[in-house]
C-alpha cells in the first residue's frame, strides 16, 4: 500500500541550532543577493570605445597609427584602436602635404557616422612631423569631450535596457529536489531593466524508484513563482543578473507494482537563490543560463509498504539545485 505524508516544517525545525535553521541560510542568500545588486555603479558609464584611423601619403616620412597612438597615450588615459573596427566613436585623420607644410583634417564621429566634432591643423614648417603635436592634442581633446558624452548609442542598446516584455522557454534540471535528478522544462515572463521581475512555470516528467521486484513508487510534479533580479554586470552582448525568489507547486505520487496504490497531491514550496547569464544574440532573441540554490520549506515525503519488509521512503533533500538553459525572445 502506498501512503503519502507531507513532511511540513515542524515548530521544533524552527527551534533547532542556527547552524541548521532555514531563517539563517535564506537571510545569507538575500544578504548576498542585496550587497552585490548595491555593488553596482550605476553612475560610471563603461569607457568609450574608439578607434584611430590615421591616413598619410604612402611616401611620406610621417608618424605611423602606432606612434601616433602612443603620443595620445601621453595625454589621455582612454585607449585607441588602430584602424576599422568597430567601437562607439571613430577619429579620422586625413594628412595631405600642400606647398610648403602639412595639413591634418580630424574628425569625431560616433557609430551613425554623425560628426561630432571637426578641426583642422596646419604646420609650421616643410616636415610633415610639424603637425604631431599639435594632432596629439586635438585628438586627446576630442576623447576628453567623449568621456562624459550622455548621448544614447544605439549600436549599444539592448532588449534589455529598456522598457518592455520578455519571454523565455527553457529545459530545466533538478538535482535533489526529489531523490532522483528531475529533468522538465518551463517558461517564463520577464520585465526588462536594471530590476527585473520574473514569473515562471515548470513542469517535470514522471520518475521512478523501484526495487529489483519492480514495486516502488512514481512522482512527477510542477511548480511556479517569482523572482527578483537586479543587474549585476552589462556590457555588449552579456547581461549578469543575481535573483532571488520563491516557488511554490506540488507533487504528484503513487505506487508501482503495489497491490493498493492511490495518486496523492502533495504540496511543494522552496526559495531558491543564484545568478543568471544571458547572451544577446540580436536585439530580441538571447541565450541563456542560470543556476540557482535552493532550500525546500515544505518537501514531501512518500512512504510505500511492502509485507515483511520496513517501511520504503521517498523524501527530497532540504537543499537543492536548480539549472536553467533556454532562450528570450523580446518582440517589444
Amino acid at each position: 500500500m502506498l501512503e503519502v505524508a507531507d513532511n511540513r516544517l515542524r515548530r521544533a525545525a524552527i527551534r533547532c541550532a542556527p547552524g541548521h535553521s532555514a531563517f539563517w541560510l535564506i537571510g545569507l542568500l538575500f544578504g548576498l543577493w542585496t550587497v552585490a545588486a548595491a555593488s553596482v555603479r550605476a553612475d560610471a558609464p563603461p569607457e568609450p570605445k574608439v578607434a584611430l584611423i590615421w591616413r598619410v601619403p604612402a611616401e611620406a616620412e610621417c608618424s605611423t597609427p602606432e606612434q601616433m597612438r602612443a603620443k595620445v597615450a601621453r595625454l589621455s588615459d582612454i585607449p585607441l584602436k588602430i584602424g576599422e573596427v568597430a567601437t562607439r566613436y571613430r577619429i579620422e585623420v586625413d594628412v595631405a602635404q600642400q606647398v610648403d607644410t602639412w595639413r591634418a583634417d580630424l574628425n569625431l564621429f560616433d557609430a551613425q557616422t554623425h560628426t561630432r566634432r571637426q578641426r583642422s591643423i596646419h604646420g609650421r614648417t616643410p616636415s610633415c612631423g610639424s603637425i604631431d603635436v599639435a594632432s596629439a592634442v586635438v585628438i586627446a581633446t576630442m576623447l576628453d569631450s567623449i568621456r562624459n558624452d550622455t548621448a544614447p548609442e544605439p549600436p549599444l542598446a539592448s532588449s534589455a535596457d529598456g522598457g518592455g516584455i520578455g519571454f523565455a522557454a527553457y529545459a530545466l534540471a533538478s538535482p535533489w529536489l526529489m531523490p532522483k535528478a528531475w529533468l522538465g522544462g518551463g517558461i517564463a515572463l520577464e520585465t526588462r531593466g536594471a530590476m527585473q521581475l520574473a514569473f515562471s512555470g515548470s513542469a517535470y516528467a514522471p520518475a521512478e524508484l523501484r526495487d529489483s521486484r519492480g514495486r516502488g513508487a512514481r512522482q512527477w510534479g510542477l511548480h511556479a513563482g517569482i523572482a527578483l533580479c537586479p543587474r549585476a554586470m552589462r556590457n555588449n552582448f552579456l547581461d549578469l543578473r543575481l535573483c532571488a525568489g520563491a516557488q511554490a507547486g506540488a507533487v504528484l505520487a503513487s505506487g508501482v507494482g503495489l497491490t493498493q496504490s492511490t495518486l496523492r497531491v502533495l504540496p511543494l514550496l522552496f526559495l531558491d537563490a543564484g545568478p543568471k547569464l544571458t547572451f544577446e544574440v540580436t536585439h530580441s532573441f538571447a541565450l541563456q543560463l542560470s543556476a540557482s540554490a535552493a532550500w525546500t520549506l515544505v518537501r514531501p515525503t512518500i512512504n510505500w509498504d511492502v509485507e515483511g519488509e520496513p517501511t520504503h521512503s521517498l523524501t527530497g533533500s532540504r537543499i537543492a539545485l536548480l539549472v536553467r538553459l533556454g532562450v528570450t525572445i523580446s518582440p517589444w
